[in-house]
């Protein structure tokens, strides 16, 4: 902190910490009675007592020189400058005659255009012209061929036969064996027994 003519000022000699005044950091703060700094992170309340800032007020006093005004001087006029913007693109200037007219041609062909498209459907559709329907008159009758479809050959459904029911078969009674013919002794030949058809 030094003593200086009219008051104190603290510098900073190249701290670590440093010194701040409303947590900027700088590097001289010129010191009044009342304000607060920092020192690194530790406030300092700079604070002088009534008869040195008495002292202080007396030095500025003896310093203060009335001011003096220097007597104008006549400059010359000069003409305002024109500034270009840094970037600027220079606007084609666009003919309002010309554009208007293409604009105007442009909707005159996308009406006639409509317009044509209208009358050929109209005439696939009724045969006649959609001027003179338009007029009133009545379209006149022409007989267009009917539109047909292509034909389809059918074939007839064939009918569903009823389903059979189907009955359990029966089981078949096995064949009595018969049994073989005895022999008699008595000197016959045995005759052969006959099956069962």
């Amino acid at each position: 902190m030094l003593r200086v003519h009219g008051g104190y000022v603290l510098r900073d000699l190249d701290s670590t910490n440093g010194i701040k005044l409303d947590d900027e950091r700088r590097a001289e703060i010129s010191l009044h009675s009342g304000l607060s700094v920092k020192l690194g992170d530790v406030p300092f309340d700079f604070q002088l007592i009534d008869e040195e800032l008495e002292v202080l007020v007396r030095e500025k006093m003896k310093t203060a020189e009335p001011v003096v005004r220097e007597p104008e001087m006549s400059l010359p006029k000069l003409p305002p400058l024109k500034v270009k913007p840094p970037h600027a693109v220079p606007v084609p200037k666009i003919q309002s005659g010309s554009d208007s007219r293409a604009i105007l041609l442009l909707i005159l062909l996308a009406l006639a255009a409509f317009f044509s498209g209208m009358t050929v459907r109209f005439y696939k559709e009724t045969g006649g012209s959609l001027i003179s329907a338009m007029m009133g008159h009545p379209p006149p009758t022409v007989n267009l061929p009917a539109k047909t479809l292509p034909t389809v050959p059918v074939t007839p459904a064939v009918p569903e036969t009823p389903a059979v029911p189907v009955t359990p078969a029966v089981p078949e009674t096995p064949a009595v064996p018969q049994t073989p013919a005895v022999p008699e002794t008595s000197g016959t030949t045995p005759v052969p027994a006959t099956p069962d058809p």
